[in-house]
């Protein structure tokens, strides 16, 4: 079993939906945040010997990179970036192999952070 993990950055603007859960009303403003993510992929089968080439992974992250992410993501909560990201790795990773589990980790803030993950294997 390998389990490769992939740490990087991007810096991004965005703001919130006014909705009843947001607590803070100066999130609906335009603001920006340096996000920290953690890509981690576990696999028992590798394609020319690696479990993803970590350019790939880049390649997804600098889509986001100082971009306005409401111009691609609905409502771009921490949650909701974690999810897009995981969800373009794992278009990645089935055409490579079907028996795989990912994680995606975004920490938005030092004090906080969301992991988003489902089960492939």
């Amino acid at each position: 079993m390998w389990k490769l993990k992939y740490k990087t950055d991007f810096s991004a603007a965005h703001s919130l939906k006014e909705t009843s859960s947001l607590k803070t009303s100066k999130c609906k403003n335009l603001h920006g945040h340096n996000y920290f993510v953690e890509i981690t992929i576990k696999t028992s089968e590798l394609v020319d010997g690696m479990v993803i080439d970590f350019k790939e992974l880049k390649e997804i992250i600098d889509e986001l990179d100082h971009k306005f992410l409401n111009e691609f993501i609905e409502n771009p909560t921490v949650e909701n970036i974690s999810k897009y990201i995981y969800d373009k790795v794992y278009e990645k990773m089935k055409k490579r192999t079907l028996f795989f589990n990912l994680e995606v980790e975004i920490k938005e803030t030092e004090n906080g952070s969301v992991i988003y993950s489902e089960d492939n294997l």
